[in-house]
């Protein structure tokens, strides 16, 4: 019995001075430089902006192998010095126009990422239907949902390094049309509308660009311009088209009808759109209506309550 608990002891000891894995540390040591200098191919004018989130990672995955217990098997300062040369290297070149050819291991680490992250996108689906059944209330589910997407974009941008995912034109988007496919799942049961099962499109997906006047929103509030709008931008709604339900956090949306007819669902209530501004409570849920024979364009800022 002595002897089975000395050996006890002795595995537990050994699994206690267990050492990081350096063959791991190496492994996404490469994925970094691989995607920082991918993300300088694709896009040399702005590749800046990666390069700092890969330095930081870097800086991350040193300090764990510490943390771990462990020495990693090179130096950080030379880690992130000879990314910063590769990357700016990679920028020159496609910066004067010269050919640089996509390194075939770059696109299988972004293949493999993205498909990581495309599984958690689909896990945090899964869970919002979980919450469905368990009749959580859909303002809950609606800002509960956000709220891990948010977290779900940001460590996407990190993981990928703001390279386009394969097949798709840019990770903006694609992180534009996963928001779409979330904002309506959260959507449960059928909306009042006044004509029958309306096309339902999200606002970012139909945005064009405006010159929006922010003071005349102000002024209409009887506001004073203290801060700038925390948002702003115009969209339009197809014919036969309402948007999806969305709500403002802690922000005041004030709206501003420029061509088309419409109607606009705020809460329990609706208002025929006419050419002035309407302001909606933050919080509350709301969608626009198509009922014209033309687009419905909109402009609208989000203000901060006071």
């Amino acid at each position: 019995m002595r002897r089975l608990l000395f050996s006890l002891f002795v595995l537990t000891a050994a699994l206690a001075r267990a050492k990081p894995d350096p063959r791991a540390f190496m492994a996404e040591r490469e994925e970094i430089r691989l995607l920082a200098v991918e993300r300088a191919r694709q896009a040399p004018h702005e590749y800046q902006r990666a390069l700092a989130t890969a330095e930081n990672r870097l800086q991350a995955l040193h300090e764990a192998y510490q943390v771990d217990g462990g020495t990693p098997p090179v130096r950080l300062d030379g880690d992130i010095v000879e990314l910063r040369g590769r990357c700016r290297d990679v920028q020159r070149r496609r910066s004067v126009g010269r050919p640089v050819d996509v390194d075939p291991a770059a696109s299988a680490a972004l293949d493999r990422r993205w498909k990581i992250q495309t599984g958690a996108f689909d896990a945090l689906l899964e869970r919002l239907e979980e919450w469905a059944r368990a009749q959580t209330p859909e303002s809950q589910i609606y800002w509960r949902a956000l709220s891990e997407f948010d977290r779900w974009r940001k460590d996407t941008e990190r993981a990928l390094l703001f390279n386009a995912p394969p097949g798709e034109t840019g990770l903006t988007k694609a992180l534009e049309d996963r928001e779409a496919i979330l904002l309506k799942a959260c959507e449960r049961g059928p909306r009042r509308t006044r004509r029958p099962n309306p096309r339902v499109i999200v606002p970012s997906q139909h945005a064009f660009p405006s010159q929006i006047n922010v003071q005349a929103f102000y002024r209409f509030l009887d506001k004073v311009t203290q801060s700038p709008a925390k948002k702003s931008g115009a969209f339009a709604v197809p014919v036969g088209a309402r948007t999806v339900t969305q709500r403002e956090n802690g922000l005041r949306l004030v709206v501003r009808p420029l061509r088309g007819n419409g109607i606009a669902h705020i809460g329990s209530t609706e208002q025929e759109l006419g050419y002035d501004y309407l302001t909606f409570p933050a919080d509350t849920a709301y969608y626009f209506e198509n009922t014209g024979a033309t687009p419905l364009e909109i402009e609208y800022v989000g203000l901060e309550e006071q």
